[in-house]
């Protein structure tokens, strides 16, 4: 299944997930930078439930890749991502929501499905998804050739959160620039079955997406990620695509 510029009922096939009283979504971003890479053409088409508010879990950061940003000194590291997502979120009209929990190193069993870390954040997020009035949960699933202990945590957290409120759907994403889920396939998670719905991008959109990454990140966007945003998924019928799957039932 896929939706090219013609499709117009792709809200309507999110909606009808939850029914006439459907709201807004919980858009999940591991860090400041994720969202752009697996949902800036599910925002351009208006793929996901309105309104979307950003959410950034590990966002206590001091990172920024000095040679593309000499001038920002490292003291004002954490300020200039903060202010990077405010800028991302304004664009599109989202509210923007930082965890703060802080970007390091994690020991592997810290993102056991059962670990405190992410019994915290899925804490965090269902107070999220109560006080912002949320039907949908989107966050992306690490399955692929890398997968990033912050990002496993956070599915985690996502997977436990829609558990324990059975009113919340839960919307996955492939994880780029890190992997890229196989469009034959089904992806287990929880009790349910999900189904890869393909957002096609001309290179014109491809060429857009790409300047938008560098432009709204430019203290952490390398040319690494650039170019696996530009990698076709496996098993596409397009050579530029975004994939978001959805819960069979």
């Amino acid at each position: 299944m896929c939706l090219d510029r013609a499709d117009t009922g792709n809200k309507k096939l999110l909606t009808s997930l939850r029914g006439a009283h459907a709201r807004g979504t919980l858009c999940v971003s591991t860090h400041s930078d994720d969202s752009i890479c697996f949902a800036w053409q599910m925002l351009a088409r208006g793929v996901l439930p309105e309104p979307v508010h950003h959410v950034v879990v590990f966002s206590e950061s001091q990172h920024i890749t000095r040679s593309l940003v000499p001038e920002v000194l490292p003291e004002r590291a954490k300020a200039t991502r903060l202010q990077e997502d405010r800028r991302f979120c304004a664009y599109w009209g989202m509210s923007c929501h930082h965890l703060g929990f802080p970007d390091r190193s994690l020991d592997h069993r810290a993102v056991s499905p059962t670990s405190a870390l992410v019994r915290d954040i899925a804490r965090r997020l269902r107070s999220a998804c109560a006080r912002l009035r949320c039907s949908f949960v989107l966050c992306s699933r690490p399955w692929g050739t890398h997968v990033h202990s912050h990002h496993l945590a956070v599915f985690h957290a996502a997977s436990a959160l829609v558990r324990e409120v059975p009113s919340l759907v839960l919307l996955l994403t492939d994880d780029q620039p890190y992997s890229r889920i196989p469009l034959d396939a089904t992806v287990s998670c929880n009790e349910h079955s999900y189904w890869p719905l393909s957002i096609n991008m001309t290179e014109l959109e491809m060429s857009q997406k790409t300047l938008a990454m560098r432009t709204y990140y430019k203290t952490q966007m390398v040319d690494s990620y650039l170019l696996a945003a530009r990698r076709p998924a496996l098993g596409a019928d397009a050579r530029f695509s975004e994939t978001l799957w959805l819960p069979s039932s």
